[in-house]
């Protein structure tokens, strides 16, 4: 994995998670008190992410690259198309450092750059209600949108975009009201971006990172939300 890099993401890192919380905050403060509902069509949540990355390099076969985890404030929105069925997207942003484990580009451990992803999440969930515990199963993709690279050998690295699959589980816990403690789990599979340094192709580097998340919801109906 590479080595974290928190050289600029407390500054970003903690106004996207205002940014979350205040949304989060204002629509329970602007709903009508009957708009929360915990079989609402609606459901969007705040949410604290561990972002574990793997690291292996599909040219050379081993893993002479790491990429550092972070963990990041996402924001999910999920819509029921039945009582069981729903579709969510899930966005954040995260920065990682990219470091060289056997000194193929630079020494043993010497950071090869910084690179920030926007990793747009789509997924199809199916919920079980069960009382106050709705568990779920979910699949989906992923697209990994890589920018801002900075690097540290001299040349400029760019990263590839690239699609992944995306498959999770999650469970849902009904605090009354529409207000719900969220745990989510998913594993972003098939995930192959190509690695370029001063323009030229060097290797491509498989990442199938793990994305933890706890955090709280709100359910409601958009009808009911609008005074409808």
């Amino acid at each position: 994995m590479y080595e974290t890099s928190r050289s600029r993401w407390p500054h970003r890192g903690v106004s996207v998670l205002r940014s979350c919380a205040f949304l989060l905050a204002f629509l329970a403060a602007v709903a009508p008190a009957h708009a929360g509902d915990n079989s609402g069509n609606t459901l969007i949540k705040v949410l604290g992410t561990e972002v574990l990355t793997g690291s292996h390099l599909k040219g050379a076969g081993d893993d002479v690259i790491d990429v550092s985890s972070n963990t990041v404030p996402t924001l999910s929105i999920a819509y029921f198309l039945t009582e069981n069925i729903a579709v969510e997207a899930i966005c954040c942003f995260t920065e990682h450092s990219i470091s060289d484990r056997a000194g193929a580009f630079t020494g043993p451990g010497a950071k090869i750059a910084d690179v920030w992803v926007f990793p747009p999440t789509v997924s199809l969930q199916y919920h079980l209600p069960i009382g106050a515990f709705k568990p779920y199963v979910s699949v989906g993709a992923s697209y990994l949108v890589f920018f801002d690279e900075k690097s540290f050998i001299g040349a400029n690295v760019d990263l590839e975009n690239d699609w992944g699959l995306s498959l999770g589980g999650g469970l849902d816990v009904s605090l009354g009201n529409g207000w719900q403690l969220s745990f989510d789990v998913k594993k972003i599979v098939s995930l192959d971006s190509k690695i370029y340094a001063g323009g030229s192709y060097v290797d491509t580097v498989e990442l199938d990172p793990w994305l933890i998340s706890v955090g709280v919801g709100y359910r409601f109906n958009i009808a009911d939300l609008l005074g409808h």
